[in-house]
């Protein structure tokens, strides 16, 4: 049977287990067979064929698969974890988006600095990071000793290149060529390396150049804190074993139905968390139970208005714009199934 594009991006996505380019996706379905690319621009065939299906669920009030991440990469909405694990996991993925941003335009020289900062995180001994900031060094950055527990110590030389393309292997040899004797390298990029540079840094023979791509140095300024912060803050939940024997009063029902299910009765409680996603962000807003919504500070009087602040659109159906969770299968409905048969 041969599979729609869509079906095809979706098997590969699920296999990969991870978020791909969706030049990537185009790549691995053509090696494979899955496609047929003749007098086809497949790329775009790809982009437009996962935009038309998530319209098309969301008009029929379906959960959507494919989540769109900017920048032409795909995800699968499943993976996602639901409510405050969600948050969180946005709000971290938007201070790695604005870190980046901040050391792709920060001055050279405080960028090499931040560098010699991360490596003494790393285990480099202080006394011996420098930051070379001249010229005529070879391409070499910053230079150290790692101290490792005080059982050996490992001369250093690193170079730091922020660029857009990829690092080609002529930068890894040049790298190898400015070492001194005895001298490891370690070349660090905010964009990534080709695979011929991957393998140039490990070829036989020769002395080998550690590499650390953009999405790796992230990782490491986290997880040492250098230019972020984390926050902590107290979760509270109702203490089950204590609320067991004490009747509560009974949120309120509310009759759910789409076409692809019967209908059914699932408890409510207001104010409802609700979301929806616009030119590829979340969203995210409560519902009250007189039909108002709250977006940050601002409170909306419907659905509606709360939809055409966020487009800015002159109008705008927000029962069919907004979406909530259900607490029973945990899948996605427009907040349109909440209306009650006599409204």
């Amino acid at each position: 049977m041969t599979l729609s594009m869509v079906e095809v991006a979706y098997r590969l996505l699920k296999e990969a287990g991870t978020a791909q380019h969706y030049n990537d996706l185009v790549r691995s379905a053509v090696t494979r067979g899955l496609i047929n690319t003749q007098g086809l621009t497949p790329e775009k065939s790809l982009v437009a064929a996962i935009s038309r299906e998530n319209s098309q669920r969301l008009q029929r009030g379906e959960s959507l698969r494919f989540d769109s991440l900017g920048d032409g990469y795909y995800g699968l909405l499943e993976w996602k974890p639901l409510g405050i694990e969600r948050r969180i996991q946005e709000l971290n993925r938007q201070t790695r988006q604005e870190l980046h941003d901040r050391i792709s335009k920060m001055p050279p020289a405080l960028f090499e600095k931040l560098i010699g900062e991360l490596l003494i995180a790393l285990g480099f001994d202080d006394n011996t990071v420098q930051v070379t900031g001249r010229s005529g060094d070879g391409g070499i950055d910053v230079v150290g000793v790692m101290d490792i527990e005080g059982v050996t110590r490992i001369d250093v030389a690193v170079q730091v290149k922020r660029v857009a393309r990829n690092i080609v292997p002529e930068k890894i040899r040049a790298l190898r060529g400015s070492l001194m004797p005895n001298q490891r390298g370690i070349f660090i990029t905010t964009s990534d390396f080709t695979s011929l540079a991957e393998q140039e840094s490990q070829s036989a023979g020769k002395v080998p150049i550690s590499l650390v791509n953009g999405e790796q140095l992230l990782d490491l300024l986290f997880r040492h804190q250098i230019g972020v912060v984390s926050q902590q803050h107290t979760v509270y939940e109702l203490a089950a074993d204590y609320w067991a024997e004490i009747p509560t009063a009974t949120p309120t029902m509310t009759s759910i139905q789409n076409n692809r299910t019967s209908s059914k009765q699932i408890r409510i409680e207001y104010p409802l968390a609700i979301f929806a996603r616009y030119h590829g962000a979340q969203i995210e807003a409560m519902l009250i139970e007189d039909g108002q919504v709250i977006i940050g500070n601002e409170n909306y009087g419907s659905v509606s208005s709360a939809g055409m602040a966020v487009t800015g659109w002159k109008s705008c159906n927000g029962w069919r714009f907004w979406l909530f969770t259900s607490p029973i299968d945990g899948r996605e409905y427009l907040v349109d199934v909440l209306r009650r048969p006599d409204n």
